[in-house]
């Protein structure tokens, strides 16, 4: 069943409507829906090959879809394109940026694909790069960049035409936490200004920044809503946090005692996730006795967006 949290469509910037998107026998997108309003940060999450990159690709009109309808401020993506061009700022998941060109060259390049004058140019070089901290690397050769520099240099070269949406795909793929940190702090300032912002991810703690998030899992919409109404909504059973002494045998040790169960490791701790809290606290304490694994701590916790993410994966596949 699929958990979706009421929203507000009377004004809306992004609506995508029953998207389809076959490759030959392959359904990789099936009927999807999508919704995202002014300033609002939305976060679409799903396993690897779940069908994100391909949505997001029908979304900015780069793969016409099968079936179904993307608008985005009312324009057709796919009737309208020149129309919507200027409006949308798209951050791939892969380096878009050419490395034998310098920060400035690479933004002027970019700038350029747009209706902007010479000043105005100049002017939203300067502000983005102020915005991303990369204004004393003007002149820098990007290949030269670190990974977490070429980051904020995509995400200025997205920003550089002043958009209306924002479409970033893993933006924080592969970089360091301090970067990763950065770069949101960007994203909540653009989007105070009332941007909207749709950002792909497979990093669940990362999904808690968002206003609203979407999980797709094979090609479908699982659940969507804000991240407190998800993990409220579509989480059944209780959570309990376990603190042992030898976190991988008792690990195992559970992976064992349930082997359909809902096990996940957080740091050194053990999240299990149990029908009846005081019931499974016992059952846990006699089994971690019976096998010489001292239990520093167990109690009750909030789940989290991966204990959810987890059970709707499970959910999904019996």
């Amino acid at each position: 069943m699929v958990e979706k949290m009421p929203v507000d469509e009377s004004d809306v910037v992004l609506r995508a409507r029953g998207l389809i998107k076959d490759f030959g026998d392959l359904r990789a997108v099936d009927g999807v829906d999508l919704t995202i309003g002014w300033g609002e940060i939305y976060g679409f999450l799903g396993p690897n090959g779940a069908g994100k990159s391909t949505t997001v690709r029908m979304l900015i009109g780069l793969l016409q879809p099968t079936a179904g309808s993307v608008e985005i401020l009312g324009y057709d993506v796919f009737g309208d394109p020149f129309l919507v061009k200027d409006r949308i700022g798209y951050m791939p998941q892969h380096f878009s940026l050419y490395n034998d060109l310098t920060v400035m060259e690479n933004l002027r390049f970019y700038s350029g694909l747009y209706d902007m004058t010479d000043k105005s140019i100049g002017e939203r070089i300067d502000e983005v790069l102020e915005m991303v901290e990369l204004n004393n690397f003007r002149e820098h050769i990007t290949g030269n960049l670190s990974g977490g520099m070429k980051q904020k240099l995509a995400l200025a070269c997205a920003l550089v035409h002043s958009p209306e949406f924002l479409i970033l795909d893993e933006p924080t793929a592969g970089i360091d936490p301090l970067t990763r940190r950065r770069l949101w702090e960007y994203l909540y300032e653009i989007g105070s200004e009332g941007i909207a912002i749709m950002v792909t991810t497979h990093y669940l703690d990362e999904a808690e920044h968002c206003n609203r998030i979407g999980v797709i899992y094979r090609g479908k919409i699982v659940a969507e809503g804000t991240p407190s109404w998800i993990k409220e909504v579509c989480f059944t059973g209780n959570v309990l946090s376990i603190e042992t002494d030898d976190w991988r045998r008792a690990f195992y040790t559970l992976k064992q005692l349930y082997p359909e169960g809902d096990i996940m490791l957080f740091g050194t701790d053990v999240h299990l996730v149990v029908d009846d809290i005081k019931e499974g606290e016992k059952k846990v304490r006699e089994v971690m006795k019976e096998e010489g694994i001292r239990v520093n701590n167990i109690y009750p916790a909030s789940p989290t967006l991966e204990d959810v993410f987890i059970q709707l994966q499970k959910d999904m596949e019996e």
